[in-house]
């Protein structure tokens, strides 16, 4: 899986044709994007991971052409 954040900082899964928002399965966890959505999804990974897998099979992509992508951490902790 690789993990972007892509528009307005939204949380999303890269793939081939595109990135697919994955900002849904992040929120209940108290991320809103961004950095915070990045943290949440590295600590509650286990958690995650099979609805993640799920949304990487079958969630709708937007068209690479169509995203602004972002550092996916903007703020690296040394």
């Amino acid at each position: 899986m690789k993990f972007v954040l892509f528009n307005d900082n939204r949380p999303g899964l890269l793939r081939e044709d595109g990135v697919v928002d994955i900002s849904d399965l992040v929120s209940p966890l108290g991320a809103s994007g961004g950095q915070e959505a990045m943290e949440a999804i590295i600590t509650h990974f286990d958690d995650l991971r099979a609805d993640l897998s799920r949304r990487e099979g079958d969630g709708e992509a937007v068209p690479l052409g169509q995203v602004t992508l972002h550092a996916p951490l903007p703020r690296p902790r040394c």
